[in-house]
């Protein structure tokens, strides 16, 4: 077989879709307990995510299996203030600063979450559609499109790592993770960015504070978030990022 014919097969096997005979696509079966070893006995991480677009914003994140914690903070003039917080479960809300606002879920809900067929399916990803794709230069398995798909909900997991890339939410907005490192015995991403279906993108910074470190019980309990909040006023805040968060990511379910 000559070099060109050889390049061509290539070619159509990355790019084409699954074609019987050529393309031999792995049984999400089989495939998705690879992922799922990755992550393989995290129970717990805390996070401060900052966005070089606004360096007076900060994000911090525990969680802790389903029960998650997001504090909003930012600087005014050298005094730190919580502008928007919430505590939740899963997909649900529990309790929110300010009552008023649709609270964004976290962005740990965006990532991955175990385990990865269920989470899958609440995405609304078919995973009998698959293809072989890039992303810059990681060689990536898609489930939930072909190529040149892109509006339908997919996920994109590095075929060599086996750690999720980019996925494409029912509401067109992409979630990218980059830069992964160890932190303990995990790798985990410490970039990313949010790419909106209508051209605005915000990317994040990931610094992973601590992983599998006890977290108290309190941090996700409604009657100590009401104890810390019931009595603030209404926060005032002036941050494109936090506006897009808090417009865009689809928020929680009371």
């Amino acid at each position: 077989m000559s070099v060109v014919r050889v390049v061509l097969v290539l070619v159509f096997f990355f790019f084409a879709g699954p074609v019987p005979g050529l393309a031999f696509f792995p049984d999400p079966g089989e495939f998705f307990p690879q992922v799922q070893e990755q992550l393989k006995g995290l129970q717990t991480a805390q996070l401060e995510v900052t966005f070089p677009a606004d360096s007076s914003l900060s994000l911090f994140l525990w969680q802790k299996g389903k029960s998650w914690r997001q504090e909003w903070v930012q600087d005014k003039g050298g005094h730190q203030a919580v502008v928007g917080a919430g505590i939740g479960f899963g997909s649900s809300l529990m309790a929110s600063y300010p009552r008023v606002q649709d609270f964004p879920l976290p962005a740990l809900n965006f990532w991955y979450r175990q385990p990865l067929q269920e989470w899958l399916q609440e995405m609304g990803i078919d995973t009998s559609v698959q293809s072989y794709q890039f992303l810059g230069h990681r060689p990536c398995l898609v489930f939930g499109a072909r190529y040149g798909e892109s509006n339908r909900a997919q996920i994109w997991i590095d075929n060599e790592l086996y750690v999720p890339r980019k996925i494409t939410t029912w509401k067109g907005i992409q979630w990218i993770w980059s830069e992964y490192y160890r932190v303990g015995n995990f790798r985990l991403p410490h970039r990313a960015r949010v790419q909106f279906p209508f051209g605005t993108s915000v990317e994040m910074t990931l610094n992973w504070r601590a992983v599998n470190r006890d977290l108290p019980e309190k941090l996700f309990r409604s009657d100590t978030f009401e104890d810390k909040f019931s009595s603030a006023g209404l926060p005032e805040v002036d941050s494109r990022v936090y506006e897009l968060f808090f417009t865009q990511i689809p928020p929680a379910q009371p």
